[in-house]
């Protein structure tokens, strides 16, 4: 098994993850409970690599990192009846289907998600 990162897709976008020597996967979102909305990231502190290039995300504290290691296990239930969280449509679906899926682009379009820059 090949380690390292790598991209797979959800909803027709390449959803940036890494992949550990043992299988499992490691996928970063941005999370807003205000706005219910949500976002794949690059990484744990809310960065986004764009054109091959880092960009800080400055948004507002009402956006939260959420980082989930793929494979996991939850109690038992309907949607879930083996507890068992394998793959991203699964983690979206337990953690986000009360979410809007957005990305990086369509958030920062908003000026209300972006903080204050202070000179």
């Amino acid at each position: 098994m090949k380690e390292g990162r790598e991209f797979i897709e959800f909803k027709g976008i390449q959803v940036p993850i890494f992949r550990d020597r043992f299988g499992g996967i490691t996928v970063s979102v941005m999370s807003s409970l205000e706005q219910k909305k949500f976002f794949f990231t690059d990484g744990h502190g809310g960065i986004h690599i764009k054109d091959h290039k880092v960009v800080s995300l400055d948004l507002t504290d009402d956006w939260v990192p959420i980082t989930s290691r793929l494979p996991y296990d939850v109690v038992p239930r309907p949607r879930f009846p083996e507890g068992r969280i394998e793959t991203i449509e699964d983690m979206v679906d337990l953690h986000h289907s009360d979410e809007e899926f957005t990305t990086y682009e369509e958030v920062i379009k908003n000026p209300k998600n972006l903080r204050e820059v202070k000179s």
